[in-house]
């Protein structure tokens, strides 16, 4: 909930023309991103996991860099919300294995940055 609050702040203090733009930003960096010539070869995960390890993204990524990667999951099922590990890397922890699962298929081959099931403690979180 501390990470919506936050979040609807952000999203509150910018104005549709920034919006725009910051819109348009992210799909001229995207679209390059969403064609695949050839296919995607995705690791077989042996359990279900609700964590994604984002990580050796540049120094410079910010959350909203996480959130144009991810986004199109932000309402299905409950969404997402990142926790920051340390300036090039993030968890991406979703509310259902399903919707993690996706992500991770969808992703696996991110331009900027690499993505696997989160294998690690939980306790932290």
């Amino acid at each position: 909930e501390e990470w919506d609050d936050l979040l609807r702040q952000y999203d509150r203090t910018e104005d549709d023309a920034t919006l725009a733009r910051k819109s348009k930003r992210a799909s001229r960096l995207m679209d390059p991103l969403q064609q695949h010539d050839t296919p995607t070869l995705v690791p077989l995960v042996d359990e279900p996991t609700v964590i994604l390890d984002c990580h050796d993204f540049p120094k410079s990524f910010k959350t909203h860099h996480l959130h144009d990667i991810f986004r199109e999951y932000e309402n299905v099922r409950g969404g997402y919300r990142i926790k920051w590990m340390d300036d090039t890397r993030a968890l991406i922890i979703f509310e259902h294995p399903a919707t993690a699962k996706k992500a991770y298929i969808d992703n696996v081959n991110h331009a900027y940055a690499k993505i696997r099931p989160y294998e690690g403690p939980t306790d932290f979180l």
